[in-house]
């Protein structure tokens, strides 16, 4: 007997235009499109508040988003805006909760 490793086709996970999957520890939410009004600067841009500014703005644009994800996901408290924009890139979305927990519990690093 003779036993060969091979690779067979699978059905992929598609994430509808504009959505993208989390890269999240066993995670596999699709995240996106983002809401109207959800972009990447405006949630830098909620930086400068600090913690209460960061809640107000993922009240209001991540409710819809943050069960989806999987229980450990260290992403849930990332906007659509932020997946969308990092497309999946497992790197950015560490920066982009580097950044955020900078501004959240202000460290400076």
């Amino acid at each position: 007997m003779t036993s060969h490793a091979m690779t067979l086709p699978g059905i992929g996970r598609i994430a509808p235009p504009g959505a993208t999957d989390c890269r999240g520890l066993d995670c596999h939410a699709v995240i996106g499109p983002a809401p109207d009004g959800d972009t990447r600067d405006a949630w830098h841009a909620t930086f400068q508040g600090g913690a209460p500014a960061m809640d107000i703005y993922l009240a209001q644009y991540n409710a819809d988003f943050e069960a989806k994800h999987g229980g450990n996901c260290q992403f849930r408290d990332l906007p659509p805006s932020v997946h969308v924009a990092c497309a999946g890139n497992y790197k950015a979305l560490l920066d982009e909760l580097g950044w955020a927990n900078q501004a959240r519990f202000g460290i400076v690093g």
